[in-house]
């Protein structure tokens, strides 16, 4: 862990003059961020999975609810760490972890305790808050104003420098595919034994060693017809199918991995596994464009460019390019965004920073999420698909466009769902950095 701690520290270091600056231009003395609040099912006492405050993990490894962090100019980051001595469940200590040294350390046995002690670092000083909206609402009655309560100016600085990623996030990301990779590989034998989508999904967290409730999203299991369904939930006991899509990641001291790999087993239609092979060499070709100063529409245009070329090289449509696009062509076949932000959320902060100057982009695909011009330390899924979806293929058919499709194969092609594959892309100024093929060549291949 020598490496990581290096990393971390220079993380941390970095991250607090940074910090210290953003205080300082909008005239804070000094900022607290609140690790989350645990939460129950509702009339029930059952908790519901934790998720830490995505600005405390920027900032610490430590998990577990009700810690504080205290980030003051001129006074070294206190962590406020709340350990419960509790026979119901396993609670976390903070131990002598590689990051311990980087604060100032303040062990208390209960969450009242933390916030007592709160209320001591914050008298007559004015402290901007960020945290859950139950700890914001706590706030005030220990001494935090309530208009400094996850006020937007701070929250939107404090976004932005979450999109450019340290070194020490960067090797939290690769780490995190690493383990996704042992996962899919673990789930490809499964597919390939002729396993259940169940089956798969068990075999995706044997390989990566971490429970469901540790992954960064809901893996997503789907044989055949399933994997037009883009975000399927379930993991039915269909079994011995064509084509897997799994979409699958794993979390590495917070950080996601988010990872997608389309399969497709011996008895598969000739047809669509060529499909699969051409849409990973364009995923690839996109993958090389993510450089600084290139703008996510004009990424998101040249995958549906050479989608519609790809359904044009396979005879499902019976035009390309701009005519294709134009005509919503390639947009029922591949209906949602090419990539979002990674990080330690799997939709990380940053969706949008900038209005996008080219009005024929803008109109062409108006519902775009991640809208923004990439640059150095930015991590961006790149993630085409092609899906035969029965609603948005019903809806092209009794469309002006319809006469461009070739209808036949197209239902010929619908049981075999879609295919999606994903990597997780590092911007650079020596150019993109490929966070999960590197962990994935035996398997490509």
């Amino acid at each position: 862990m020598e490496h990581m701690k290096n990393l971390f520290s220079v993380h941390r270091q970095d991250l607090e003059r940074s910090v210290h600056e953003i205080l300082a231009e909008l005239k804070y003395d000094q900022l607290v961020i609140h690790a989350g609040t645990p939460a129950f099912y509702h009339a029930d006492d059952q908790e519901i999975p934790f998720h830490t405050v995505p600005h405390f993990r920027h900032w610490s490894p430590l998990e577990g609810p009700n810690h504080f962090l205290l980030i003051a100019p001129g006074e070294k980051t206190e962590l406020i760490a709340v350990c419960p001595d509790d026979f119901w469940y396993e609670q976390a200590r903070v131990g002598t972890p590689f990051w311990i040294e980087e604060y100032t350390i303040t062990e208390v046995g209960n969450a009242k305790t933390a916030w007592d002690v709160l209320r001591e670092r914050t008298a007559h000083k004015n402290t901007a808050f960020v945290g859950d909206e139950q700890g914001a609402g706590m706030a005030p009655a220990h001494g935090i104003a309530a208009h400094n309560r996850n006020p937007q100016a701070l929250l939107s600085k404090l976004d932005e420098l979450r999109t450019r990623k340290s070194g020490y996030e960067v090797a939290c990301i690769r780490e995190s595919n690493k383990i996704a990779a042992a996962g899919h590989a673990r789930a490809y034998d499964a597919f390939m034994a002729h396993g259940s989508e169940l089956d798969i999904h068990h075999a995706y967290l044997i390989g990566t060693k971490q429970a469901e409730v540790n992954l960064p999203y809901p893996a997503i299991s789907a044989l055949d017809e399933h994997g037009a369904v883009l975000h399927y939930q379930h993991k039915q006991e269909k079994r011995d199918g064509g084509i897997c899509l799994l979409d699958a990641g794993t979390s590495f001291l917070g950080y996601a991995s988010d990872v997608t790999r389309t399969w497709a087993a011996p008895k598969a239609d000739g047809r669509f596994v060529s499909i699969i092979n051409a849409l990973n060499v364009l995923q690839q070709e996109l993958c090389a464009r993510v450089t600084p100063g290139v703008h996510t529409l004009e990424l998101h245009y040249e995958a549906h460019k050479g989608i519609a070329r790809i359904l044009k090289a396979h005879d499902i449509l019976y035009c390309e390019g701009d005519e294709a696009i134009r005509a919503g062509l390639p947009q029922a076949f591949f209906p949602h965004g090419l990539g979002h932000f990674l990080g330690i959320q799997v939709h990380d902060v940053g969706a949008s920073n900038s209005e996008n100057d080219n009005q024929k982009l803008a109109e062409l695909f108006p519902k775009l999420r991640t809208i923004r011009t990439l640059e150095a330390g930015n991590v961006i899924t790149i993630e085409p698909g092609i899906y035969f979806i029965p609603m948005l293929l019903k809806k092209l058919k009794e469309s002006m466009s319809s006469h461009l499709v070739n209808w036949d194969l197209v239902q010929a092609l619908t049981p075999c769902g879609g295919v999606r594959i994903e990597d997780d892309i590092l911007v650079t100024k020596e150019g993109p950095q490929n966070l999960t093929r590197p962990y994935f060549e035996s398997l490509d291949r």
